[in-house]
C-alpha cells in the first residue's frame, strides 16, 4: 500500500511546509531547555522545606553538584523518551519522522489534504489524538487534591508550595476547556475528511460510468 512518504505525487508540499523548528535537533534542544527550567524552578520550590530535610546545611558545592545530577537524571531520562515517543507517533500514523510535524500543522489548522493516502494518515493522527484524550481525561479530577494540599502548605507555612499546587489545580480546572475546544476541532476536521472521501468516491463512481464501454453494457 502507498504511503505519504514514497515519493508518490501529493498535493503537500512536505519540505516545503517544513520549519526549522520541525528537526529531531531543535526537539531535543526544546527538551532541554525546559528541563533547564523546570529543574531549578522545582528546586526553587523546595528551598522552604529545607528546615524539615537539613538540605540548608550542605555545602553549596554539594547543592550545586546534587541540583545539576537531578538536571542531568531528568534530561537523560526525558529527551530520549520524547523522541522515542516522536518515533512511535510517526510509526503508527505511516509517515516518515521529517513529514510528521507538517501532518500535525495541518491538523491544527484544520488543513484536509487531497492526496487520499495523506487522509488516512491524519484520519490515524485523529484517532490517536481522541485516544490520547480519553487517557489524560482522569487528570481534570486531579484538582481537589491538588487544593488540598495547597491548603495543608499554607496551615505548615509553605507558601512556595502552596503557590505550586494552586497552579496546578488552576491547570486542572482549566483542562474541560481544552478538552472541549480540542474535540471540538477533531470533530470538524473528521467531517471534512468524511466529506473528502465521499467526494472522492463519488467521483471514481462518475469516472467508472463514464468509461468507454461501460455505459455501452447498459
Amino acid at each position: 500500500m502507498r504511503t505519504p512518504d514514497d515519493g508518490a505525487v501529493s498535493d503537500i508540499d512536505w519540505e516545503g511546509e517544513r520549519r526549522w523548528y520541525d528537526g529531531t535537533w531543535a526537539v531535543a534542544f526544546r527538551a532541554v531547555m525546559v528541563t533547564s527550567l523546570v529543574v531549578p524552578l522545582f528546586a526553587w520550590v523546595l528551598v522552604d522545606a529545607e528546615q524539615l530535610s537539613g538540605f540548608a546545611d550542605w555545602p553549596l558545592d554539594a547543592r550545586l553538584g546534587l541540583g545539576f545530577a537531578v538536571w542531568l537524571l531528568v534530561a537523560s531520562v526525558g529527551v530520549p523518551l520524547g523522541l522515542y515517543l516522536r518515533h512511535r507517533l510517526a510509526r503508527r500514523v505511516g509517515v516518515t519522522l521529517r513529514r510528521l510535524p507538517v501532518l500535525v500543522r495541518r491538523l491544527r489548522q484544520e488543513r484536509v489534504p487531497r492526496d487520499p493516502v495523506a487522509r488516512r494518515a491524519m484520519a490515524q493522527l485523529v484517532r490517536l489524538q481522541r485516544a490520547q484524550l480519553r487517557q489524560t481525561r482522569w487528570a481534570v479530577f486531579s484538582a481537589p487534591l491538588y487544593l488540598l494540599l495547597a491548603l495543608l502548605s499554607w496551615f505548615v507555612d509553605l507558601p512556595r508550595q502552596m503557590a505550586m499546587f494552586l497552579a496546578l489545580a488552576v491547570g486542572a480546572l482549566w483542562l474541560p476547556f481544552s478538552y472541549r475546544r480540542i474535540t471540538a476541532r477533531l470533530d470538524r476536521v473528521e467531517e471534512r475528511l468524511r466529506d473528502a472521501d465521499a467526494a472522492e468516491s463519488a467521483g471514481a463512481v462518475r469516472a467508472r460510468e463514464g468509461a468507454p464501454g461501460v455505459s455501452g453494457q447498459r
